[in-house]
């Protein structure tokens, strides 16, 4: 038999009391998996909890209401409650099992705590190797610093474009054999011009060992000093052992520069050594002219020396005034670096190229000038003998005319050909170099070879 549902707000029935047992039995079995639930942090929870959880938020007379419009014979459940709770309870803990194992997971990926699974591989993300690749515009020469250092050093402020416009007839020489290998590294002199062909000055190292030319020749490699570093293959066209000098020769496709030939250079005159690197950079060195015309180093007596030290590649190049004029070619000697007279240089290569060859008196002296001999001998020799000028002769070569002549080592030579050094009207004579007048009076034989001249 069915009744009629109770009035608002009147007591409940028999059948009411037993259905709000069993719907409380209920709730307290959904209230227990609502508690694990928020513990697990609201992740599982299914439509019907959902609907039961909705349940407890309505009004008690309103529960009622539902129980008893569906109402079939009900008894006490309990099993099926603690079924219930027992299921709900599982599934919590499955939860809060996958999420601890998560959390774990992550800890141990970063390198904290354990992990009771395999941890994630940090290194399992694809890896790309870090190459660096250099800014091109540290390579502007505004941008990175010079090879040569000491340079920087040595050029003072007010000389810098005065040195810029004479290392403009600089090259870089280098001489390779014919396996490849460099033989020697040098700087040269653009010294003239030979019809389209331009004449080099430059040390005989380059091609001697020993003071012998290599047999065979090695390449000659000549790098200009433009914009484009330009490489020409140099041809050797003059070797001369007395004056350790060569001229190479090249065809430019360009126009070059030439030296600007100064003077003689001078006792105690201040210089600039100038040459090339490898790759045509410009090295300097600063300092002054040392020693003259005392030097009898492998019978080199028109050597005069540096006070300065100059670059690896320096020998073969030019030695400058401060006015930017070449007065000499250096090379590198011990204990100090060693200096030709650029007017030297300049007579031998006009004497090849008029004549296709250089005569010099062999006259078998080494001789050196009065002049540097100390103040209280220079002063003795003028009290006693009235010589102020000349050269002295250090030594006489065994079985020479100047032997035969009874020249003897100690001798001062006053005059050539009965004219003093000194005398102003005697050609390309000075007290630095004596080298050159012999080198003119070589000259003036070939131009004719029935000429003879005598030492007194």
């Amino acid at each position: 038999m069915s009744s009629d549902p109770p009035a608002p707000g009147s007591g409940p029935s028999e059948e009411g009391l037993a259905a709000g047992h069993v719907s409380d039995e209920k709730d307290e079995a959904e209230a227990v998996c609502h508690v694990s639930e928020e513990k697990a942090a609201d992740e599982v929870a299914s439509d019907g909890d959902q609907a039961r959880h909705g349940s407890e938020l309505e009004s008690p007379g309103k529960r009622s209401q539902v129980s008893t419009e569906g109402r079939q014979p009900i008894g006490p459940v309990p099993k099926k409650a603690k079924q219930e709770q027992a299921e709900a309870e599982k599934g919590m803990k499955k939860l809060v099992t996958t999420k601890e194992k998560a959390q774990h997971t992550k800890t141990s990926a970063a390198g904290e705590g354990y992990s009771v699974s395999p941890a994630e591989s940090v290194s399992s993300h694809p890896q790309f190797a870090i190459r660096h690749i250099p800014n091109p515009r540290f390579k502007l020469p505004t941008m990175r610093k010079p090879k040569d250092p000491e340079t920087t050093k040595a050029v003072r402020r007010q000389d810098k474009k005065m040195v810029m416009d004479a290392a403009r007839s600089i090259v870089s020489v280098s001489s390779i054999g014919h396996d490849g290998v460099k033989i020697q590294q040098c700087s040269g002199i653009v010294i003239c011009q030979r019809e389209c062909k331009v004449i080099i000055a430059t040390c005989s190292i380059v091609v001697c060992d020993m003071d012998e030319l290599l047999d065979p020749l090695p390449k000659l490699s000549i790098r200009l000093a433009d914009a484009d570093r330009t490489v020409l293959e140099g041809t050797l066209v003059f070797f001369n052992y007395h004056y350790d000098l060569v001229l190479l020769e090249i065809e430019a496709p360009f126009p070059v520069h030439f030296v600007s030939i100064g003077s003689c250079p001078q006792y105690d005159q201040e210089i600039y050594a100038l040459a090339r690197g490898e790759e045509s950079e410009l090295m300097v060195r600063h300092g002054k002219i040392d020693c003259l015309g005392e030097s009898d180093h492998l019978g080199r007596d028109y050597y005069v020396f540096l006070s300065c030290e100059i670059p690896q590649e320096g020998t073969g190049g030019p030695v400058v005034d401060l006015k930017g004029r070449t007065v000499g070619m250096a090379f590198s000697l011990s204990p100090s670096p060693a200096v030709i007279s650029i007017t030297t240089i300049k007579i031998c290569t006009d004497m090849w190229l008029q004549f296709g060859r250089i005569a010099r008196p062999l006259h078998g002296l080494s001789l050196r000038l009065l002049e540097l001999l100390d103040l209280e001998l220079q002063e003795e020799i003028y009290r006693c003998h009235g010589i102020s000028t000349g050269f002295i002769v250090d030594k006489v070569s065994y079985d020479s005319a100047a032997e035969s002549l009874g020249i003897e080592y100690g001798d001062v030579i006053c005059s050539f050909d009965d004219q003093h050094v000194w005398a102003p009207t005697l050609p390309q004579v000075n007290l630095i170099s004596p080298e050159d007048y012999l080198l003119n009076l070589g000259r003036t034989f070939l131009e004719n070879p029935n000429s003879t001249f005598e030492l007194k």
